[in-house]
């Protein structure tokens, strides 16, 4: 009977994980689309991921590079206890950065590094200013801009509005 309720226990945790990932994917994509100009957020939220066929090749390359170094990374990958890599947010990077790909004019590839707390931040630094995401294991995503017109930080949901602004400015009209 123990066994019974152990097991039942496990399954249930199991479900909640389940839900908040598929939560944290579907509200991150579409915070993401956002920023991309997509006010419905629906290409990001129901496909995930651009077709190959839309992403120049070099592109891709890259992609498949970058999403597989995170997947590689455990728990304690910087040897002082770092969260891994959430799957559910290393898959929304990887559908952002494959529609990124896909523009007709893509701005420079980002360095992308894990957070010690299981996110995955992008860092765009540019001749005009720099353009940081952080996508957080809580259905959040921070960004943080300096130019020499602006700074700003917080997260994108509050700063949606700038950050379209200086993602224009200092990643596609470069």
């Amino acid at each position: 009977m123990a066994q019974a309720l152990a097991a039942s226990s496990v399954l249930s945790v199991v479900d909640e994980v389940v839900e908040v990932e598929k939560r944290t994917v579907t509200e991150v994509m579409d915070s993401l689309a956002l920023l991309m100009g997509d006010a419905s957020g629906d290409g990001f939220a129901q496909s995930g991921v651009t077709p190959l066929s839309h992403v120049s090749s070099d592109w891709d390359v890259w992609i498949q590079e970058e999403i597989a170094t995170l997947k590689s990374l455990g728990k304690n990958w910087d040897g002082y206890g770092a969260e891994a890599p959430i799957g559910a947010l290393v898959n929304c990077v990887e559908g952002f950065l494959r529609s990124v790909g896909s523009q007709a004019v893509m701005p420079p590839k980002p360095e992308v590094t894990p957070s010690n707390d299981g996110g995955v931040m992008l860092e765009w630094e540019t001749a005009k200013g720099d353009f940081f995401l952080e996508i957080l294991p809580k259905d959040e995503i921070n960004v943080h801009v300096e130019t020499a017109d602006m700074e700003f930080e917080g997260s994108l949901t509050e700063c949606l509005e700038d950050a379209k602004k200086a993602w224009a400015h200092l990643l596609i009209d470069s």
